[in-house]
């Protein structure tokens, strides 16, 4: 259904910005409505440009580790991590958890287990607790509570493709939100530092 409704919005993309121009019959605020969606655009791009260079960190150092070890298929779970590191919070542990449990098949050693188990965790919590809250609060701006709540309620609604839209999603209404005098209180409570 998500593949469906993004195959439609970029078909209809070429006549986006004649339908965003035409929504005021004042050229300086379909000119503001306009700056308003460059923003919004310049700031998902860099949002996601930013994350994917987070996650081929993350999926390397996963693949080194999981290759220190031994462990087969290690280029697979690196790619499977680094896709799991868009999932905020919830990514982080299926990172170790899924990798730890194909490796207890292989490493028949509890403490190689322990070990490759606590080098994953390490690398997940130094590139989760460090690089991406770096990275993406300067990009985004955006509460940890706002990005946890948005990943519950748009998971539930719309499972592993909801939690992969979540922070997205709410960083456009956060940016439309900011853009407006009635509704900037609103942009102020899901900003990570208060500044819109």
């Amino acid at each position: 259904v998500v593949a469906l409704y993004v195959a439609l919005l970029l078909i209809e993309r070429g006549a986006l910005k004649t339908k965003l121009a035409g929504l005021s019959r004042d050229p300086n605020q379909a000119a503001h409505i306009l700056r308003v969606f460059e923003s919004i655009t310049d700031r998902i791009g860099t949002y996601l440009l930013l994350k994917t260079a987070v996650s081929a960190v993350q999926g390397l150092l996963c693949y080194l580790i999981l290759r220190s070890f031994g462990v087969d298929l290690a280029g697979f779970w690196a790619v499977l991590v680094g896709l799991l590191n868009f999932v905020p919070y919830i990514g982080s542990i299926l990172g170790v958890i899924l990798p730890g449990a194909f490796a207890t098949v292989q490493l028949t050693d509890m403490s190689n287990l322990l070990a490759l188990l606590l080098a994953l965790s390490a690398a997940q919590f130094a590139i989760g607790f460090f690089l991406d809250p770096y990275v993406m609060g300067k990009s985004l701006n955006l509460s940890p509570f706002v990005i946890l709540v948005s990943l519950a309620a748009w998971g539930s609604l719309w499972g592993m493709a909801g939690a992969f839209i979540a922070v997205p999603l709410m960083a456009c209404l956060a940016l439309v939100l900011a853009e407006f005098e009635e509704t900037r209180p609103l942009a102020v409570l899901l900003s990570r530092d208060g500044k819109v």
